[in-house]
């Protein structure tokens, strides 16, 4: 499995490198934002191996991250590469800071906003910009 997630990874990475991306923000969710994903709609699951109800994976050109809550520190350990991904506890370091501390200036973070919340999109642009990292809205996912 992890030769696959791997694959998928570099596949992210070319697709970045085409929209001049230094990071994507892949979370558990769809263009709905309910509760529950549907199977065709698990892109976290996909690039990850991760089947919990609540994550958020980001991928930089060179490494990846995976954040998740207390409930799930053991099962992503379990589904989820450690070769592939480092694992973050999502309240306690949320992607957001991770990435506003782990980028240089002038970086461009790529999302597919229509699997967050406005308040989400809002409050993100305003935390990245004043490092001046911008929020890339993709039109495809």
């Amino acid at each position: 499995m992890s030769e696959f997630i791997q694959q998928r990874l570099e596949m992210v990475r070319q697709e970045m490198a085409k929209s001049n991306l230094d990071a994507f923000i892949i979370p558990h969710a769809d263009e709905y934002l309910g509760e529950y994903v549907p199977p065709q709609n698990e892109r976290l699951q996909w690039l990850s191996g991760f089947s919990g109800s609540a994550g958020v994976a980001v991928v930089l050109k060179t490494r990846a991250a995976m954040f998740v809550d207390g409930r799930y520190t053991i099962q992503v350990r379990q589904q989820v590469p450690d070769e592939s991904f480092e694992f973050h506890h999502l309240i306690e370091e949320p992607p957001i800071s991770w990435l506003n501390r782990t980028l240089a200036e002038n970086t461009r973070i790529g999302v597919d906003s229509r699997m967050h919340t406005l308040s989400w999109y809002q409050a993100t642009k305003k935390t990245l910009t004043e490092k001046h990292i911008e929020l890339i809205e993709l039109s495809d996912n």
